[in-house]
Order: structure tokens, then C-alpha cells, then sequence
């Protein structure tokens, strides 16, 4: 496998983990036998693969769907269904640098903005295998190396990873989803 990918695909927690479709869709992807390859986690929760060290994945799953990017680099991946909501002030107080508060008080569509700076968050700690905790200790510092989609007008997708990955990027989906550049 040469490319990397994104892939976006309906997901229903109650029949089969996000893990386990993730795995099928990759078996599939890789060509590979189904049941052949071993996962791992880090102590931080970041999956991986036991018997393919040198393919990095990255999984997020929201309300139905699942997102799963794949390739030979480290990645982030986070999609998010927006809720309706009117404020996410609290959260943002406790998470947002100063910077992206501002940018969130100052929108006038404050729930987007608040679920693409989430988003951009949640995929950067993913892709350094850290923990809600790094956003929790006002330490972390997000980086410009990501991009945005919105899945079928209600999800927020984002994905981190060097500017060589997001440049050739394959991004994939099932047809009645949906994705659009944001």
C-alpha cells in the first residue's frame, strides 16, 4: 500500500464494535484475508496494527458514522456529529487556546465553529497518541497541518497529518454519505 486514505462509512454501534468494521474494511483495502491482521492499543488508546507496524490508522466514530484514515504516515481523525446546541461556551472556555475562544465567541455560526476547532483538536491529540488530557492541560498547541469536510450537511470531518499526506490524500465513502471540502 502506497496511498493514503480516508474512508467514511455508516456504523451501527449495536451490531459489531468500530474497530471490528474498521478491520474489515482494511482487510479488504489491503487485500488481505479476512481475520488476518492483529491490533494493539497504546496506553493512551491509539490503535494499531500488531502485524503491519508500517501502516498507521486512526478511527472516530459520531452518531452513526465511522471515519478511518489509513496510510504510511501518522495521522489524527475525528468526525463529530453537530448537535443542536446553543452554547458550547463552557467547553471552549475550558479547552480553546485563547485564540480559537476568540474565534469561537466572535463567530456568527458559533456551532460550527465550535465543532471544526473540536474537531482540529481531537485529531491532533490522535495523531500524537496522547489522551483528552492534553487538551485538558491548555499545554497543547494545535498545528496548520490538517483539513476540514462536512459529511452529509450534520458531521464535522477533520484530519491531521503532514502537508506529503494531506497533498495525496484518497478519500472515500459509502453512497449515501456525503463529504464536502470545508
Amino acid at each position: 500500500m502506497t496511498k493514503n486514505c480516508v474512508h467514511v462509512m455508516n456504523y451501527h454501534k449495536h451490531l459489531c464494535s468500530g474497530r471490528s468494521q474498521a478491520a474489515s474494511f482494511l482487510e479488504e483495502f489491503l487485500s488481505l484475508p479476512s481475520g488476518s491482521l492483529s491490533y494493539g492499543e497504546t496506553a493512551a488508546g491509539k490503535p494499531y496494527i500488531l502485524n503491519q507496524p508500517q501502516i498507521s490508522i486512526s478511527l472516530s466514530h459520531s452518531e452513526g458514522l465511522l471515519a478511518l484514515f489509513c496510510g504510511r504516515e501518522e495521522a489524527g481523525i475525528d468526525i463529530e456529529f453537530m448537535k443542536p446546541r446553543t452554547s458550547f461556551r463552557e467547553i471552549a472556555e475550558i479547552i480553546f487556546s485563547h485564540n480559537d475562544l476568540a474565534q469561537y465567541l466572535e463567530s456568527k455560526d458559533q456551532p460550527r465553529t465550535f465543532y471544526t476547532l473540536w474537531t482540529r483538536y481531537e485529531a491532533e491529540v490522535k495523531k500524537a497518541g496522547q489522551g483528552i488530557n492534553a487538551l485538558l492541560s491548555k499545554t497543547w498547541i494545535p498545528s496548520e497541518r490538517y483539513t476540514h469536510w462536512i459529511v452529509s450537511n450534520e458531521y464535522i470531518l477533520c484530519l491531521c497529518a503532514s502537508e506529503r499526506v494531506l497533498s495525496t490524500i484518497e478519500i472515500s465513502c459509502e453512497p449515501d454519505i456525503h463529504l464536502m471540502p470545508l
